[in-house]
This record gives C-alpha cells, sequence and structure tokens, in this order.
C-alpha cells in the first residue's frame, strides 16, 4: 500500500481541514485538563460521586485523536473510498458522544458558585471536539468518490429512481443461459403450442 504525504500537502482542502480539527482537538484538551484540575471544586456538584465524573469524557476526547489519525491514515494512503462506511459510523458514534458530553459538562458547569475558570474550561471543552467532527465530517463526504448505487446520483430530473444504469465503464451484464440436465426434463410441465387458426380468434 503506498503512502504520499502529498495526498494532504498538495490538496489545501484536505490540509486546512485537518489543522482546523487538530485545533478543535487541542481546544478540547486544554479545555478537559482545566476541569481535571478543578475537580476539587465542581466534584460536589458533579455527577456519578465518588468516582471521577471526566472518565468519560477522556475516553470521548482520545476516540475524537484516533478518528482524526485514522482519517489522515485513510488520505495519506488514498483508501478513503474503501472505508466510507467505516466512516460515517465512527463519525456518528463521535457525534452521540458529543451530545453526552454536552449534556453533562454544560449542565455542571451552570451550577451556582463554580469558578470562573471552571465554566471556561468547560466552554472549551464542550466547543473542542464539534470543530473536529464538523470537519472531518465535510473531509470524508467531499473526498469520496460519487457512487453509482448512491440514490442522489440515480435521480432523474422527473426525480424517478433508476435502478438499472448502464454505461461504456459499468454495463449491464446480462446472465448467460445455461442449459438444463436432461434429467430435469421429464418434471418440467409441458406447454402445448396454440393452433395458429385458434390463435386468430383469441
Amino acid at each position: 500500500m503506498p503512502y504520499a504525504m502529498q495526498n494532504i500537502t498538495s490538496n489545501y482542502k484536505y490540509l486546512g481541514t485537518l489543522i482546523l480539527a487538530v485545533l478543535g482537538w487541542f481546544f478540547a484538551f486544554i479545555g478537559i485538563c482545566i476541569l481535571q484540575s478543578q475537580y476539587d471544586d465542581i466534584k460536589d456538584g458533579l455527577r456519578g460521586r465518588g468516582k471521577n465524573p471526566l472518565s468519560a469524557a477522556w475516553f470521548h476526547l482520545f476516540f475524537y485523536l484516533f478518528t482524526l489519525l485514522g482519517v489522515a491514515a485513510l488520505l495519506v494512503t488514498a483508501t478513503m473510498e474503501h472505508y466510507r462506511t467505516a466512516l460515517v459510523a465512527i463519525l456518528a458514534i463521535g457525534f452521540v458522544f458529543i451530545t453526552s458530553d454536552l449534556d453533562s459538562i454544560l449542565g455542571d458547569i451552570s451550577i451556582p458558585g463554580v469558578p470562573s475558570r471552571t465554566k471556561s474550561g468547560g466552554g472549551l471543552f464542550a466547543a473542542g471536539p464539534i470543530l473536529p467532527l464538523i470537519c472531518l465530517s465535510f473531509l470524508g463526504y467531499s473526498s469520496l468518490a460519487p457512487s453509482e448505487k448512491a440514490f442522489v446520483n440515480n435521480m432523474n430530473g422527473d426525480n424517478s429512481f433508476v435502478f438499472h444504469h448502464a454505461s461504456p465503464q459499468h454495463p449491464v451484464s446480462v446472465p448467460a443461459t445455461v442449459p438444463l440436465p436432461a434429467s430435469l426434463l421429464p418434471f418440467l410441465p409441458r406447454i402445448t403450442p396454440v393452433p395458429a387458426t385458434r390463435r386468430s380468434h383469441l
């Protein structure tokens, strides 16, 4: 499998999107570090007493990181099209994690008496993952080659769906006729031909 960093460096769309995604991840990392340092100040108001309430958030943060590294690896190896389904599934899981983080972190830092530094860290962590996942979603969608089986790519002008579309590159294959074995012929129904005179009356 060839590796070519030029796939990213020579394409400003890929390079700029990855840079924005990395910046968003670092914002989230700084935010969760601030929250962890202020844990003693907010632990009474946070959910999940008796354990670190940010353990799931740390897992989500590294999930975003490995997603970012995976997308970069797909771009370098030019194999994005082969893993489009896995990429869509991973990004969908990431958006579920974002929803969970927004619900827990923003709800907890809005408790009266929480220090302003903790609120700033919570805001950074809540806003940080949104940027990389949006960038990766745009990057994955824009880098995928059009699929002939996609619904939007098979729409006619009259909004009708084309189920069988032939092209010079992808002709429609017609199955070849396979002769039946002689042992099956006695079991087939016999079709009596209609005489020509009777056919005219029909």
